[in-house]
């Protein structure tokens, strides 16, 4: 796949997590950093990532609740394991501090911090982080959602 995006000129791509590109359930295609260290050798960049959820048991709006709580608790796991990976930012006292520290970390970076900040806050951002919320808006979303899905799946 990314011999493939290479040679077509391909510089930054929508990462499927279903074999054979990143897969869960298969050991041998599980490893996030080995593909995470393909891309940057590349000079490429993975913009989104995007959970199977039609080929495999998975599915968000089943209307049964195990299911439903199933396929939650399966992209709450993809998550978990890819931010699991990402070294974690030290966390600045000041907003101008924040804006320099996130202005040049990774997308993943910027989520897993936010993600912190609101576990740490009881699901908002402290005040002297908020201006964050419209500079960082797709990452904010992502941290959210993080964040109410480990709620809901308590």
């Amino acid at each position: 796949f990314l011999d493939s995006m290479e040679r077509l000129g391909v510089s930054s791509f929508e990462l499927w997590t279903g074999a054979p590109h990143l897969n869960n359930y298969i050991e041998s295609l599980s490893d996030a950093s080995a593909v995470r260290r393909e891309v940057e050798r590349r000079g490429m960049h993975i913009t989104c990532l995007t959970p199977e959820q039609v080929m495999y048991p998975h599915n968000i709006a089943a209307s049964d609740a195990q299911h439903r709580k199933m396929s939650l608790e399966y992209f709450l796991t993809s998550l978990k394991d890819r931010t699991d990976r990402i070294p974690p930012l030290k966390q600045p006292g000041k907003i101008r501090q924040s804006l320099s520290l996130l202005q040049s970390s990774s997308h993943d970076q910027i989520i897993s911090f936010l993600h912190a900040a609101l576990v740490h806050h009881g699901g908002r951002l402290p005040m002297v982080l908020e201006p964050l919320r419209k500079l960082f808006e797709t990452e904010y979303i992502l941290a959210c959602t993080w964040y109410c899905l480990k709620d809901y799946l308590k």
